[in-house]
């Protein structure tokens, strides 16, 4: 886990493949959002409220969860 908020919790995984992004899960769904331009790549039934401030919290801590995905990618 990389990040926490509320029931929320931000993943990036260091074997994982490009495009940058990062797995949310919580609340029984996960979402999987790119981190250089924060769009949706998948969904598995948030609430379009959930997706709102799921992209309120990236838009936050886009920047530290890019430096966690590039930390990974040079090992």
């Amino acid at each position: 886990m990389v990040f926490e908020s509320k029931s929320l919790k931000f993943k990036i995984h260091a074997d994982d493949h490009n495009p940058p992004h990062v797995h949310v899960i919580g609340k029984g769904c996960e979402a999987i959002f790119d981190l250089r331009t924060l769009e949706l790549m998948f969904d598995t039934d948030f609430h379009s409220s959930d997706i709102k401030h799921i992209k309120k919290v990236l838009t936050q801590i886009q920047g530290q969860l890019m430096e966690v995905w590039n930390e990974y990618q040079e090992k």
